[in-house]
């Protein structure tokens, strides 16, 4: 990847280390990858993931709860959606994909308000990986995290929480959207990128933990602890 993979103290001591990054950080990757359980870490732990203004997206399939995702974010995304820009074609794959003006404009306008909100932050929507040509373009100095899930537990868990595509088209997709966002990613300029491994022994699990630590500039930055471990 291009980039990093990777107020009062007095000027008398050394300012001690950041808890939290000074730039935004993206999270993306397709369902079921594991976006989620960092996105709600990282708001846990002083990374505000969401806006209090805009609030968070509800589950449509289970009343009462809700996902890691601020609302106006998910709202940019589903618009575009919408526009049905993104074709999945044997001869192209989407590759052809150009972000709408609107879809800039949005992205534009919403990271103006995150960051008048004084705080560090950071947003987390999978569909970030199917747009990505929009984020990296307006999301310049952010740090992203890609997650990256085994396909075919993708399709399984889409299955199994009945989410209604058929396995085929999930891996497809799955397989589809992750290779077209390294591709863009590998191209990008100004958006350092951590690939995230979703299956991994507890022992892996460790040491991908220090050095997305290292990545984010968080010391204590804890996901172990919310992992559910595979058996």
């Amino acid at each position: 990847m291009r980039g990093c993979l990777r107020s009062g103290v007095p000027m008398s001591k050394p300012a001690p280390p950041s808890p939290t990054p000074a730039r935004p950080v993206l999270i993306a990757g397709m369902y079921h990858s594991g976006t989620s359980m960092l996105a709600k870490c990282l708001h846990e732990q002083g990374v505000r993931m969401w806006s209090d203004e805009w609030g968070q997206v509800s589950d449509e399939k289970q009343e009462g709860r809700e996902f890691c995702e601020c609302k106006r974010l998910w709202d940019i995304n589903q618009r575009e959606q919408e526009r049905g820009l993104v074709k999945l074609r044997a001869d192209g794959m989407g590759y052809n994909y150009v972000p709408s003006l609107e879809m800039r404009q949005d992205l534009v306008g919403y990271r103006k308000a995150r960051e008048a909100e004084g705080v560090a932050w950071g947003a987390k929507e999978p569909r970030i990986a199917t747009y990505i040509d929009a984020y990296t373009g307006t999301f310049r100095g952010a740090k992203l995290i890609l997650c990256l899930r085994n396909q075919g537990r993708v399709a399984e868990s889409r299955l199994t929480r009945g989410h209604g595509t058929t396995p085929i088209v999930t891996l497809v997709t799955s397989l589809f959207t992750a290779a077209r966002c390294l591709t863009r990613l590998n191209e990008a300029e100004g958006v350092d990128t951590f690939l995230w491994v979703y299956e991994r022994t507890e022992a892996e699990h460790c040491r991908q933990q220090a050095a997305l630590r290292e990545f984010l500039g968080m010391p204590e930055f804890d996901y172990m602890g919310q992992f559910k471990r595979e058996r």
